[in-house]
C-alpha cells in the first residue's frame, strides 16, 4: 500500500495482518456487509448463541388496529407493535418470571395483553406479556 505524505515523498506500508487468532465467523447478516443503496433493508440475525436461530421471519402482512384491540396472543411482539398506532404506549414485559428484556421483538410471542381482545383503544396504554418462540406461556 502507498501513502503519499504532506512533502509528497512516498512510503511502502505493508498491509496488517489479521493474526493467527483471527476466526471467521458466518454472519446471519442480509445483506452481505459492503455497499448497498440506501433504501436496502438489513437484517442483523441477532441470536445468542445458545437460542436457535428462526428460519425466516414469521412476520407477514400487518393489519392496522384501528380503535379495537385485536388479539395478538401467539402473535410476534414486532406484528403487535407494528399493528398498533405508533402514538400508542406499549410496554412488554417478560411473562416467564424472569424480568428479562425484550430486545428483539420478532422472537417474542404474545401470551397476554392488556387491554382485552375487543375493547376499545381510545389512547389507552397497552401492556404485552410475552416469551420467547421456542418457550410456552
Amino acid at each position: 500500500m502507498v501513502r503519499k505524505t504532506a512533502d509528497h515523498a512516498k512510503i511502502r506500508r505493508r498491509p496488517r495482518s489479521r493474526g493467527a487468532h483471527a476466526v471467521a465467523i458466518p454472519s446471519p447478516q442480509s445483506p452481505r456487509p459492503g455497499r448497498h443503496r440506501s433504501a436496502t433493508e438489513v437484517d442483523f440475525g441477532t441470536v445468542k448463541p445458545e437460542e436457535t436461530r428462526p428460519a425466516e421471519d414469521a412476520g407477514g402482512d400487518v393489519a392496522e388496529a384501528g380503535s379495537t384491540m385485536p388479539d395478538f396472543t401467539g402473535e410476534s411482539v414486532k406484528v403487535a407493535r407494528e399493528a398498533l398506532d405508533s402514538s400508542t404506549s406499549l410496554t412488554v414485559r417478560d411473562a416467564s418470571g424472569e424480568d428479562r428484556m425484550v430486545l428483539v421483538e420478532s422472537n417474542w410471542q404474545v401470551c397476554s395483553q392488556e387491554p382485552a381482545a375487543g375493547a376499545a383503544l381510545d389512547g389507552r396504554p397497552v401492556t404485552l406479556r410475552a416469551v420467547k418462540f421456542d418457550e410456552t406461556c
